[in-house]
Parts: C-alpha cells; sequence; structure tokens
C-alpha cells in the first residue's frame, strides 16, 4: 500500500495533477490506470529464427550458456592449476627424487640433476596461485553461479545487458589465455611466488 501512495504522489507530481490535501486524495481513481500500465510489463518479441552454432554456443549473450562457458573454463584452468602444484610438489615432497620423467613436458627447465630449475619453480607456483585463485575462484565460481542464479533469483530475463557479459567471458578466456602461455615463451612466466596475489 505505502509503496502505491508513492507512485501515485509521484506521478500526481509529474503530471502538475492538483496535490492532495489531507489522508485522502481526490484524484487517485484517475492515476490508477497509470500506475497499472506502468506496472505491466511489455511482452518480449523473440524471432523464432535458428541461430548458427557460433551465436548459440559461442557468442551468446543469454546468462545461462554464459555461466555454463564459465563453468567449463573453470574446470578445464582447474585441471591445468592442479596439474601444476603437483608438478612443483612432487619436488617438494620427494627432495631425492630425479624429475626425468617430465623432461618430454617441461624440457630444458629440468637441470641435469633431474631438478626442476629454481627459477622455474618458482614460476609454477605463481602461476597456480594465480590460475587457481584468479580463473578458477574468481572468475570461474563466481561468473558461473552469478551469471546463471542471479537473474533467476530476481525474476529477470537475463543480465542487464548481454552483450557486456558476452564480452566480460571472451576477457577473461582471452586473457587467461595470454598469461598461461608465458609459460612457453623463452624467458619464462612470472615467478613472484605469488607473493603479489596476497593483500
Amino acid at each position: 500500500m505505502a509503496q502505491g501512495i508513492l507512485v501515485i504522489l509521484f506521478l500526481s507530481n509529474a503530471y502538475n495533477a492538483p496535490s492532495c490535501t489531507g489522508s485522502l486524495c481526490s484524484e487517485p481513481a484517475i492515476l490508477l490506470p497509470v500506475m497499472n500500465e506502468i506496472a505491466i510489463p511489455l511482452p518480449v518479441t523473440h524471432s523464432n529464427e535458428p541461430q548458427s552454432v557460433w551465436f548459440r554456443y559461442v557468442f551468446s549473450t543469454d546468462h545461462k550458456v554464459i555461466a555454463k562457458q564459465y563453468l567449463i573454463t573453470g574446470i578445464v584452468w582447474s585441471i591445468i592449476g592442479v596439474a601444476l602444484s603437483v608438478m612443483f610438489r612432487l619436488q617438494l615432497g620427494f627432495p631425492g627424487m630425479k624429475l626425468n620423467f617430465l623432461r618430454p613436458v617441461l624440457g630444458t627447465w629440468i637441470t641435469e640433476s633431474g631438478k626442476i630449475d629454481p627459477d622455474f619453480y618458482l614460476a609454477l607456483v605463481t602461476m597456480h596461485g594465480t590460475i587457481m585463485v584468479f580463473f578458477v575462484l574468481t572468475a570461474g565460481l563466481s561468473g558461473t553461479f552469478s551469471n546463471f542464479l542471479i537473474p533467476l533469483q530476481i525474476g529477470a530475463r537475463d543480465m542487464a545487458s548481454g552483450f557486456l557479459n558476452m564480452l566480460s567471458y571472451w576477457f577473461f578466456f582471452v586473457s587467461s589465455v595470454i598469461m598461461f602461455s608465458s609459460l612457453f615463451i623463452q624467458t619464462g612466466p612470472a615467478a613472484g611466488a605469488g607473493s603479489f596475489i596476497r593483500p
């Protein structure tokens, strides 16, 4: 009831209607149809034209499809992050073990003594921490659940701007690929040992 009174007062001020005096107003019957027209949402017309696979699944602006993209990408990054963790924890857990079996994967980053190069060890820790914090926890989980659940919880058809929502996923994906590709350049990735992640 209080919300209806606020809307009526707002509409009466907006249309320069005579102001209400006392506890009763002489014009709510005139303004109620206007309030009902504003409260009724207009139906959205959807085109029934078939969309290509690219715009239905890859470059979709649907919040559920984008949430699934975040979920799949987050799962892939969690597997990569765990693999990096296993590599440096093998040396940490078994300091006397030779890791020559990792030479096909790591190449020259395995020293002649069978150990991971110290600089590359710090790089593995850094990449593992960055992937797990920024690409699994932050974007993977919150991107998934925020995109999927919030529009459903508030009763919206989709996110406010589907195009920006799609762009946010693709910026996330491209930035994660660029960061991971730094493992394969000659100078190697960042080797801050995760110290820049901590507050």
